[in-house]
């Protein structure tokens, strides 16, 4: 299974009420995540764990 994009995120961490911007390319095969501490690169990494745990 490949995640191309995150439509929804809400109350998680974070993430208040994300839906997927139109102008942010989907995910790709490789992927870097970068940001500033507190930028919810943890909390995305928990989500895609969570995912694949189910």
């Amino acid at each position: 299974m490949q995640i191309s994009r995150m439509h929804r995120a809400s109350d998680y961490r974070i993430f208040r009420n994300f839906s997927w911007p139109t102008e942010l390319p989907d995910f790709a095969r490789f992927n870097v995540i970068h940001g500033w501490n507190g930028s919810g690169k943890t909390s995305l990494s928990n989500l895609f764990r969570h995912i694949e745990r189910r």
